[in-house]
């Protein structure tokens, strides 16, 4: 009977794999077989004492025969299904995103084009993510090279019976060292590797997200962009929540054995978006790509008001954009020559050009990262 169990799923069990999953289901390593495997031991609920053999290496002649009776106590133990239990050590060296839809409705089929668009969009909700460990901003217009990169190397696990549920893992480098020698303090996050600051950063924006999907304020939705949340989050996110039924979708995600999450980080990682809240998250979305700066923008305009501390090296200006309809006020911060050159252009009524970055936000517009800054003496134009 052992002989005749699944052999694929065997040859992609490797010894490191079995400790993670076995110490992050509390058991205890109990002694060594010279330097090719490790025992470890737990009690059950009833006090019995169960013992398994983990080789060290998989080029040990009888490897298959040691896995297969390792599993076969597990399956005694947890009294579970044993490819359940094969599964989940394979996966002891992924971070795993669940998003169930039609949650306990066995009865609703899932359209095939809907089916296409809910994998599409929780690709774009992890891409969203990803992007946002690397540099915040409102709205990404394209996708990064380390991005790229890191979503080539996501897997689809297979859908599980009960609901609609796409399984989406993310490899997860293990840590070498025990945790207690590694970290003499608590890690930081940025610390990890990008893959676990991906997941852990897409665990705080679909929490966020919520958050702001039951208080929507400007402020904090401006806030929320230091912490990685942009428009394309906030979309793909209601996209998904669409498309998973009435009862709106269920997300969780179940972390990497080989490389446990800190306690210290206090993360969260079960999440309920209620089908109410889609018209929410697209109108941040929304508002979000109206703050998505315009880049390499010239501005042509009368210098408005003037604002310099007395002994401060910069100032600030706002000007009335004669160009634009409707008319826009624009604040640039100059630095004291140019600063000095719009006081003398107030004065005399000339046009100001200022090349830069324009950001738009909810106290008006800035131009920022100035390339270029010039005055025009209109009488020369006249």
């Amino acid at each position: 009977m052992l002989y005749n169990y699944n052999s694929d799923i065997i040859n992609k069990i490797l010894p490191i794999n079995c400790e993670a999953y076995l110490k992050n289901k509390g058991w205890s390593e109990t002694g060594k077989l010279g330097n090719v495997a490790k025992l470890f031991g737990k009690a059950n609920d009833g006090g019995k004492f169960f013992e398994v053999l983990v080789p060290t290496k998989t080029d040990v002649g009888d490897f298959k025969s040691v896995m297969l009776k390792l599993l076969f106590t597990l399956q005694d133990f947890e009294n579970r299904n044993l490819d359940y239990i094969a599964n989940d050590i394979v996966l002891s060296k992924f971070d795993v995103l669940r998003v169930i839809a039609f949650k306990g409705d066995t009865s609703t089929n899932l359209p095939l084009e809907a089916a296409k668009m809910l994998l599409d969009r929780i690709f774009a909700m992890m891409a969203s993510a990803a992007q946002s460990v690397i540099t915040q901003q409102p709205y990404f217009s394209q996708r990064r090279v380390e991005v790229n990169e890191f979503l080539s190397k996501l897997r689809m696990g297979h859908t599980e019976r009960g609901s609609f549920i796409v399984t989406l893992q993310t490899p997860i480098a293990p840590i070498i060292l025990e945790p207690s020698l590694l970290f003499d303090a608590e890690p930081l996050i940025t610390e990890e590797p990008f893959g676990r600051q991906v997941t852990v950063r897409l665990c705080s924006l679909i929490s966020e997200a919520n958050t702001i999907a039951n208080e929507p304020e400007s402020n904090t939705l401006t806030q929320s962009i230091a912490r990685g949340m942009s428009a394309n989050f906030f979309e793909a996110l209601a996209d998904i929540t669409e498309v998973c039924g009435d009862a709106g979708t269920n997300l969780d995600m179940t972390w990497a054995a080989v490389r446990p999450i800190q306690s210290a980080w206090n993360i969260k990682d079960k999440f309920i978006v209620e089908k109410e809240k889609v018209e929410i998250l697209r109108e941040a979305g929304r508002t979000l790509r109206t703050r998505m700066p315009e880049t390499d923008v010239e501005v042509i305009g009368y210098v408005r008001t003037l604002d310099k501390d007395k002994n401060a090296d910069k100032g600030t200006i706002k000007l009335n954009d004669v160009v634009s309809r409707p008319m826009r006020v624009i604040s640039a911060e100059l630095d004291l020559k140019h600063y000095n050159q719009a006081i003398e252009a107030h004065k005399n009524r000339d046009i100001v050009v200022i090349k830069g970055d324009l950001q738009k936000g909810g106290r008006g517009s800035v131009i920022t990262n100035i390339s270029e800054f010039k005055v025009i003496d209109i009488t020369e134009i006249s």
